[in-house]
């Protein structure tokens, strides 16, 4: 299944368990906090410097009984690069080095490859602060249930060194996030509970 494949997968099972929720009379409360948490991720996104996002209603998210919640988003990366571009449109010489550049940085495995595992790392680190920072506001969920959140690219992998990356999964414990957040547990300890995945191509 390619990556479009997927991403319209995971979304029908979503809008499958909301549906259900919706039809058992799933309380307000929950998709109140649920919707205040897509709406965090969403802002926190549009402000990266890491990653490029569509404004609006990026992050998605559903509560699905015993498990927990879960929240997708996508996004692709901001490219320095380019922004350079339209500031030397009138210098031939600085054109020609910025062409050089580019061809080097995009050879596989190249720099450009090399620096988008730094932007993805970057975006991580935000996703989990955000996780970490909010998650306990997610007051509805039972300790043994978890928060995810799956991060998907655009296209069809992040082109990332050493391997292009499909996907992103970060989960925490309701639990061990309400703990955090009532400073019964450190950063750096919650940090290690969690589970962090890639999947690659």
């Amino acid at each position: 299944m390619g990556r479009s494949g997927t991403v319209t997968a995971v979304l029908l099972v979503l809008l499958t368990c909301l549906a259900v929720n919706e039809a058992r009379g799933e309380d307000r409360e929950v998709r109140r906090q649920t919707r205040v948490m897509e709406k965090v991720f969403d802002t926190a996104m549009i402000e990266s410097e890491n990653a490029l996002v569509t404004r609006g209603e990026n992050t998605q998210g559903v509560y699905l009984e015993g498990y927990g919640v879960v929240f997708t988003l996508e996004f692709s990366f901001v490219d320095r690069k380019s922004r350079k571009l339209i500031e030397m449109l009138d210098d031939l010489d600085s054109l020609k080095v910025y062409w050089e550049e580019m061809i080097g940085l995009s050879k596989e495995g190249g720099p450009l490859a090399q620096q988008r595992r730094e932007q993805l790392d970057h975006v991580r680190e935000e996703l989990i602060g955000i996780l970490i920072g909010y998650g306990s506001t997610l007051s509805f969920l039972q300790p043994s249930e978890v928060v995810t959140v799956v991060a998907f690219p655009w296209e069809d992998a992040w082109d990332v060194s050493p391997a292009p990356v499909r996907n992103m999964t970060i989960r925490a414990k309701a639990g061990d996030l309400r703990a955090y957040g009532e400073d019964r547990i450190q950063e750096e300890e919650m940090k290690k509970r969690l589970e962090i995945v890639e999947v690659t191509r």
